[in-house]
């Protein structure tokens, strides 16, 4: 029968856990992990998954109705998005809309000028909101 020390037995349950610690590091940081908070829809919508069927990769989820006031990129919204925002009602998501057909609003200070009403109380509390104006800001 082998016999071991103590100080052996130690090092051999370290030894053993290195590639344990290692795997279980790669499975939750490595390059095919995928932060799933980025997939799931805000709000009341449930998700499920079947594990008796294949999983499939998805690189979007589209969510219906207006998108959360953070998700929402000015130079790109829809209406519904615009009416969804802080201090946006209808007849000024409008007036953005017409606007931005001419032409797409180089930064807020453009914005606050081409639409009428605005003012910097609104812009700012757009930006709380977390309401952008470009997809790059």
């Amino acid at each position: 029968m082998l016999s071991i020390s103590p100080t052996e037995q130690n090092s051999l349950r370290i030894l053993c856990l290195i590639p344990l610690l290692a795997g279980i590091g790669v499975m939750l940081v490595g390059p095919d992990s995928i932060p799933l908070k980025g997939y799931v829809a805000q709000g009341s919508h449930q998700l499920t998954i079947d594990l008796k069927k294949p999983m499939i990769t998805i690189d979007s989820i589209e969510q219906p109705g207006p998108k959360a006031p953070d998700h929402v990129i000015i130079n790109e919204a829809t209406h519904e998005d615009l009416v969804a925002c802080p201090g946006i009602s209808s007849k000024t998501a409008d007036l953005i809309l017409r606007e931005r057909r001419a032409a797409p609003f180089f930064d807020w200070r453009d914005f606050d000028t081409r639409v009428k009403g605005m003012g910097a109380g609104k812009i700012e509390r757009l930006k709380e909101a977390g309401v952008r104006l470009n997809n790059n800001e």
